[in-house]
């Protein structure tokens, strides 16, 4: 019996706790029931616009990776970035650009300082942009850092000495080993941070940076380059006189050359024609021009 009082007590005492607290509730909501409206209001706008970004959001990533795998060269990852920022594909994008232009100038500071220079200073600002934006993905940031560091080695400040050259790679280096202890460039960025703080490094990059390389001029189009001089003609241009070869016949005299204006012309020396005596001489003619006559013999006194 005991038991069931117990019992009978504590639920009228909960029927009475509900019911108080349901009196209290009616009154607040007839009270304060254009609050409650408002609130209700609010709440319904902000899980539309929830639903709203996340399906327009998703649009505009699904777009940037369509963009993102036509570029070819650097202007085109950039527009990319700059047409979807805050995405990943928008990310990754301005990743692309400043690895295209880090590596184009580390290229050109061989062959051509100021267009490597001005390759360089693009990637660093690429690079510091994903640095400082806070929606840049961790593997994107990873990256960048790696290609800020390398930025900054390739393109000292000539300002400084040869002992503070490479301060602001060796730092940049380390701060990537800070955030990524774990990272894929752990083995490298220490490597390097070791080579950076030696005087050989640093005497290195110091005169390094005070070169400059230009580009060499190009080659004239072969079809453009001149014809070489005439062989027959001499060093002053004049002409050499040059006489055809003859082409008389064995043993018949070669035409005389024509005379010059305003003199005269030398008597022709035609050779004498052979006697009969000569033609019946057993002496042959030789090639090299015409026969003689033999020599008669002396008169009888």
């Amino acid at each position: 019996m005991k038991s069931e009082h117990r019992h009978e007590l504590k639920t009228n005492e909960l029927e009475r706790i509900a019911s108080e607290w349901g009196h209290t509730a009616e009154h607040y909501v007839q009270d304060n029931w254009m609050l409650l409206a408002a609130a209700v209001v609010v709440i319904a706008i902000g899980a539309g616009g929830l639903v709203y970004w996340r399906s327009s959001s998703g649009t505009a990533g699904q777009q940037g990776w369509r963009e993102f795998a036509s570029a070819t060269k650097a202007s085109d990852f950039g527009n990319v970035a700059d047409k979807f920022p805050g995405t990943a594909a928008g990310s990754w994008a301005r990743l692309m650009e400043g690895e295209i232009e880090l590596n184009s100038g580390v290229r050109s500071s061989f062959t051509d300082r100021a267009a490597g220079r001005s390759d360089l200073k693009k990637a660093q600002e690429n690079f510091e942009k994903l640095i400082a934006d806070k929606a840049t993905p961790s593997d994107v940031m990873e990256r960048a850092l790696f290609g800020l560091a390398r930025a900054k080695e390739a393109l000292p400040d000539k300002n400084l000495g040869p002992s503070k050259v490479d301060d602001a790679a060796i730092e940049t280096y380390q701060r990537l080993l800070t955030e990524f202890p774990i990272s894929i460039y752990k083995d490298f960025a220490e490597s390097r941070i070791a080579a950076l703080k030696t005087g050989t490094a640093q005497d290195f990059y110091a005169w390094f940076e005070q070169q400059n390389p230009k580009p060499a001029d190009r080659e004239m189009p072969k079809d453009l380059i001149p014809p070489l001089p005439d062989e027959t003609k001499t060093a002053t241009g004049t002409p050499v006189k040059t006489v055809p070869p003859s082409n008389t016949k064995s043993g018949a005299p070669a035409k005389p050359e024509p005379s010059k204006a305003g003199t005269k012309p030398a008597p022709s020396t035609s050779p004498a024609k052979p006697s009969a005596a000569s033609t019946s001489s057993k002496t042959p003619a030789t090639d090299e021009g015409p026969a003689f006559p033999a020599p008669s013999s002396p008169p009888a006194k």
